[in-house]
């Protein structure tokens, strides 16, 4: 059954199709399978694409971090409710909301009040080579400071004398050697 309307009379009737509009508006073997063969094309392109994708993403979290670094893009954003294993990195805003490289160190489940910048027990931000880095209290041996790090901490730069260093500079004799003022 079909409904037309005649614009110029105003006149709505009810008809029955006939069978050659019927056929017409089915479409013939060739035209379904050449509509079923595009459909498969371009469900394949998009299952290549989500495959490639994947296989980046699994790629670049084994680069060391100075590769990471310079492919910093490339990794995800960090976002709540993501399943995340040690050594894996995440692209989140820092305090002044610039988007940079955090480095998981403790597996967990992200959560919305677990940003990578406000918890250091999670997360650790992945400098620039030479690029100095606000001091940040080390959670355990995985963090603590080596012989060499630099840090920013209260207005001035500060080196790491000693491994291990768990102490914020200038709180321990001999711990931390001041450098200059910021």
């Amino acid at each position: 059954m079909i409904i037309e309307y005649n614009a110029l009379t105003g006149i709505t009737i009810e008809r029955e199709l006939t069978q050659e509009e019927i056929d017409a508006m089915t479409p013939t073997q060739e035209e379904i399978q050449n509509w079923v063969k595009e459909e498969t094309k371009r469900r394949q392109q998009e299952a290549i694409e989500r495959f490639k994708e994947k296989q980046v993403l699994e790629a670049v979290q084994a680069l060391t971090d100075e590769d990471a670094i310079e492919n910093k893009d490339i990794y995800p954003l960090w976002e709540a409710g993501l399943s995340v294993k040690v050594d894996e990195k995440y692209q989140h805003f820092n305090a002044e909301n610039e988007v940079v490289l955090y480095k998981v160190i403790q597996a967990h489940t992200t959560q919305d009040n677990w940003r990578p910048k406000d918890v250091p027990s999670l997360w650790l931000r992945v400098g620039f080579d030479g690029e100095i880095l606000d001091w940040v209290q080390p959670t355990g041996a995985h963090d603590a400071y080596k012989i060499g790090d630099k840090v920013k901490y209260q207005g001035a730069v500060w080196e790491s004398k000693v491994n291990a260093n768990t102490y914020a500079p200038g709180v321990v004799a001999g711990q931390w050697k001041k450098l200059y003022d910021l």
